[in-house]
């Protein structure tokens, strides 16, 4: 989702019906920090029905919120899909740091995995 200042973001209403999560304890759990909480925005539509106000996770805190799933507790048919997601979330962060000479990106990506396969 596209939003009127050039950021993008995702509702938080998506990936919660998918996983089949409640969204209030996951928007609970972005609002305990508040730099994660500032990327959850809330975004006016207007609709021809009236105005929906939707909350929406902007795309850098994406891949945040997808390491902080514990799939555990998620029903078994939908485990499978949230690794899945955590896998490419982790991707994403490995591909950011790519072009970091330091060495930092491959050290991290493997801290990584190795913290969501433990969740």
């Amino acid at each position: 989702m596209g939003l009127a200042d050039g950021r993008k973001g995702i509702t938080l209403r998506s990936p919660c019906d998918l996983l089949q999560i409640e969204r209030s304890s996951q928007r609970l759990r972005i609002e305990r920090s508040p730099k994660f909480a500032a990327l959850l925005v809330l975004v006016p539509i207007e609709f021809p029905s009236g105005l929906l106000v939707l909350d929406v996770l902007l795309s850098p805190a994406i891949p945040l919120w997808l390491l902080g799933l514990q799939t555990g507790r998620l029903a078994p048919e939908k485990q499978a899909l949230a690794i899945l997601l955590k896998d490419r979330a982790i991707d994403t962060i490995e591909a950011a740091f790519s072009a970091d000479s330091s060495g930092f990106a491959a050290g991290s990506a493997k801290k990584l995995r190795l913290l969501s396969s433990q969740r």
